[in-house]
């Protein structure tokens, strides 16, 4: 959360970055902090712990473990296999093809990676926006060999029902063929989710966010 809010102080100019995760205040911080609370800057709201309808966004992750991602990878890997459907699209990919590897590697995800992504998560953003951060953010780090986008949608609505926000309509919704492919194209071409940029909105961030 220091992170983010040193993210947010970057982009009203009050914080410099010198290195990875490293910022210094710049030479008029403070009046720049101050012209821009005189100025009732929007920018300013982001960095307010406090959003003004507090039932319209994910706060509460108490109940999300680092297993919830393990967990719903592995039930897609073991419900799924790599015959394919009448509409060529194959369900899971096997690492190098081999099964027993790429169980290995979905058992094998570091639970400190995921924990600090569940941690760091920008809960005093507004709702459409945490769950743009969310699946961008499952995605670019891609802890799984595959399947990475259903996971993160999957474990969004997990993460959604959990705080009240249960969708009315379909899931998932009709076009999440079109998004995932022009997801992977962005992942790969646009995006370095790192977790020093992880919380970065980039054009894969606004893609999720549309």
């Amino acid at each position: 959360m220091i992170r983010l809010q040193c993210r947010y102080l970057e982009r009203l100019g009050v914080l410099a970055p010198v290195a990875p995760d490293a910022w210094r205040t710049t030479t008029d911080a403070w009046g720049t902090f101050e012209d821009c609370l005189e100025s009732g800057s929007s920018k300013c709201v982001e960095i307010s712990p406090v959003v003004r309808d507090e039932h319209h966004r994910i706060d509460d992750l108490s109940t999300v473990e680092p297993e919830l991602f393990e967990s719903l990878n592995r039930e897609l890997f073991e419900s799924l296999n790599r015959e394919f459907f009448e509409d060529g699209a194959y369900a899971y990919g096997h690492v190098r093809g081999d099964r027993e590897l790429t169980a290995r590697r979905i058992r094998n995800v570091p639970d400190y990676r995921l924990d600090r992504f569940v941690r760091e998560f920008p809960r005093t953003e507004t709702l459409y926006r945490q769950c743009a951060h969310w699946v961008r953010g499952l995605v670019g780090l891609h802890f799984s060999p595959d399947a990475n986008h259903r996971t993160a949608v999957a474990s969004l609505y997990v993460v959604l029902d959990a705080n009240g926000h249960t969708p009315t309509d379909d899931r998932p919704f009709d076009w999440i063929d079109v998004a995932v492919v022009r997801s992977k194209l962005l992942r790969g071409y646009h995006c370095d989710a790192r977790f020093d940029t992880l919380w970065e909105r980039d054009e894969l961030y606004h893609h999720w966010l549309r």
